[in-house]
């Protein structure tokens, strides 16, 4: 497909989309509705001179839906969010990997609990800050986290990440209980 939206219109769950380096002005609320995996050309302009970063512009939601899905290589300028609103923010055995982005959010807003779980957060640079909404079962392993983590209630392990917290504010974890931290 020659344009980013027909592509996505046209996959289904289990599809591999593979978007080269370029810039996707994506708009305030692009969702994700099914379980595609999204591989870009990668996010770090200093690894991927030889080809360039896939670049997206503006927040991304994944939503209820896009259960098995994947993200991988994209440079996200905005938030990624899992789910819109409560009523579409449950999203089973989704992996983000290797991709920079500002905040992430494993609930609509990273506060209100979700149903979601099963949820992994590898190799990415969080340049803000990291909400849970008390999700089950994520994995955080490897990530730059630059502000702070927030809302994890059990069955969350977080191995070999970076924790700079350069955000202003009372707390680095808040609200993280019965977590492990390798």
């Amino acid at each position: 497909y020659q344009n980013w939206d027909t592509a996505m219109a046209h996959a289904v769950s289990g599809d591999m989309v593979y978007l080269p380096a370029s810039s996707y002005n994506i708009g305030s609320s692009f969702k994700i509705s099914k379980g595609v995996n999204l591989v870009g050309a990668g996010s770090n302009a200093d690894s991927s001179v030889a080809t360039g970063i896939t670049l997206f512009t503006g927040n991304v939601y994944i939503t209820t839906g896009a259960d098995n899905g994947s993200m991988e290589g994209i440079y996200i300028n905005g938030d990624v969010h899992f789910g819109s609103s409560p009523s579409d923010q449950t999203v089973n055995m989704y992996s983000v990997k290797r991709c920079a982005m500002n905040n992430v959010y494993l609930s609509f807003d990273g506060g209100t609990p979700t149903a979601s779980t099963n949820l992994s957060l590898s190799e990415n640079i969080i340049k803000g800050s990291l909400g849970g909404g008390n999700a089950q079962n994520i994995e955080v392993s490897k990530c730059i986290i630059e502000g702070s983590v927030s809302n994890f209630n059990g069955n969350a392990i977080f191995s070999n990440n970076i924790f700079l917290y350069n955000v202003y504010g009372p707390y680095e974890l808040n609200n993280v209980n019965s977590c492990i931290f390798q």
